[in-house]
């Protein structure tokens, strides 16, 4: 079923509100989805292109995002917590009111000058293998992961 899923759905694909808990989405092509107010929780995004998709509110909760590319996505109120995004793209991301309490950025991870850092804040503790975000809050601004 899962794999059928991933065959199925493409870019720009219309999956408003979509129960995708857990779904194995591997590598999916999801440039300029609308995936606002789904349920990823515990989906497997590796390496997935979420290029310009709309994440808006969508719960990403404990979702493997690793070497996603999430180039100018948009997710405001989203729930990033306890998210592995190590290698993950999230340069142009708007990030406004997003989760990220417990998110795992590595290194290598991308969030810099391009995103839209308003009302979001985490705290980072640098890890042998990157970042693990200790708190977060959805107000105030952080910038800094270096």
């Amino acid at each position: 079923m899962k794999e059928e899923l991933r065959a199925k759905i493409g870019p720009r694909e219309d999956l408003h509100g979509a129960n995708l808990y857990g779904a194995n989405l591997y590598g999916a092509y999801l440039h300029r989805a609308d995936l606002s107010g789904a349920d990823l929780s515990g989906a497997y995004l590796h390496d997935a292109n979420l290029h310009r998709a709309n994440l808006y509110g969508a719960n990403l909760y404990d979702a493997n995002l690793h070497r996603a590319n999430l180039y100018g996505a948009y997710l405001h109120d989203a729930n990033l917590h306890r998210a592995d995004l190590s290698g993950a793209n999230l340069h142009c991301a708007n990030l406004h009111r997003a989760d990220l309490t417990g998110a795992y950025l590595s290194g290598d991870s991308i969030i810099d000058g391009g995103c839209d850092p308003r009302g979001y804040r985490f705290v980072a503790i640098q890890q042998a293998a990157g970042y693990r975000v200790a708190a977060g809050a959805r107000r105030g601004i952080r910038h800094g992961l270096t």
